[in-house]
């Protein structure tokens, strides 16, 4: 318990620190998404197959910006941080192997919660650092995901314990606020899109702590955090 708060209070203070540069990179993605998503809520499409083609078009550029969130996370660390534009053109290079990672991810997870909550959750508290296995040591699909099973074998409560209280830490005031907007009245698209814009730079604190988890697994080997694995094998 002790070691979750920790690892946690770490993720807040990195989070914050480098707030700015992590809404900058995710900014030019985030922000049309959240609109479309919001104007969706408010105005469904007619037709399922255009909602369907904006779930797979999110689905798709989630490694790009999550790569390039990654690459950041690691150039901050390194103490050479890169500009926006750098971290993006290093995820196009990373984006099959991400993308691939990604897919397996969800489909082992779904699986997780399909048969019950808790499994889910181990699930994903175990895959947490697929993505920067994928990155940082070069490893593929099935690859990364069992060496991040094997990786977070002995921690895997701390990780989930974590994930636990981030997502209170995110859910639980969102989801207050909702409320109360609706017993006033005052839950329109402007406010909900504000709200939806909120949560969704929160979100990243995931990253943040999987990217933690991550060091602290490097520190347990004794390794520093090696150059990006980006080059396709």
């Amino acid at each position: 318990m002790n070691k979750s708060i920790k690892l946690i209070s770490e993720t807040w203070v990195f989070y914050k620190s480098y707030f700015y540069g992590i809404f900058r990179v995710l900014a030019p993605v985030f922000l049309p998404l959240t609109l479309i998503d919001t104007l969706i809520i408010y105005w469904p499409p007619s037709s399922t197959i255009v909602l369907w083609s904006f779930l797979i078009a999110k689905l798709l550029v989630y490694p790009s910006y999550q790569g390039a969130l990654i690459f950041y996370l690691g150039s901050i660390i390194s103490g050479k941080t890169q500009t926006v534009s750098s971290c993006y053109e290093y995820a196009k290079l990373a984006y099959p192997k991400l993308l691939t990672v990604y897919c397996l991810y969800s489909l082992v997870v779904s699986a997780g919660f399909f048969l019950l909550i808790i499994p889910g959750l181990i699930l994903a508290s175990r895959l947490l650092i697929a993505d920067f296995m994928c990155v940082y040591d070069g490893k593929e699909g099935t690859e990364a995901l069992n060496s991040s099973i094997e990786k977070t074998r002995s921690y895997q409560w701390t990780i989930l314990m974590g994930i636990l209280v981030l997502a209170i830490f995110i859910g639980v005031p969102a989801i207050t606020i909702e409320v109360l907007l609706k017993k006033i009245n005052l839950l329109v698209f402007p406010t909900e899109l504000i709200l939806n814009i909120a949560i969704a730079f929160l979100t990243p604190l995931f990253t943040v702590f999987g990217f933690r988890i991550y060091t602290y697994q490097l520190s347990v080997e004794n390794r520093e955090l090696g150059t990006p694995k980006w080059n396709h094998r």
